[in-house]
């Protein structure tokens, strides 16, 4: 699972990172409103009209339906970095997981 990123990614990038993080959380057993929310979230990118980044480069990535401020946030530090250290922690306890 790929989620070290450019710093720009298309709304289908957004859409499978979320998709893969919503398995990650499925994986774990995690609160299942959690992984609704991820698998909403990717729904929603898919299917804008505009970028994702266009939305945050105007600040208003909280106006896309299924992105709550989590989520925002995230997006913030990948689009500022080109990389989300929360992110980065999932592909690491994915790892640490299918190493079991």
């Amino acid at each position: 699972m790929l989620l070290y990123y450019t710093y720009y990614m298309t709304n289908l990038q957004l859409a499978t990172l979320f998709r893969n993080i919503a398995a990650v959380y499925q994986i774990k057993e995690e609160n299942r409103f959690r992984i609704i929310a991820y698998e909403k979230a990717a729904d929603s990118i898919e299917h804008l009209t505009s970028e994702a980044k266009d939305y945050w480069d105007d600040g208003k990535v909280n106006e896309i339906p299924g992105i709550g401020p989590t989520i925002a946030s995230h997006l913030d530090e990948l689009f500022r970095t080109g990389h989300s250290r929360f992110f980065l922690f999932l592909a690491s306890v994915l790892n640490a997981h299918t190493a079991l």
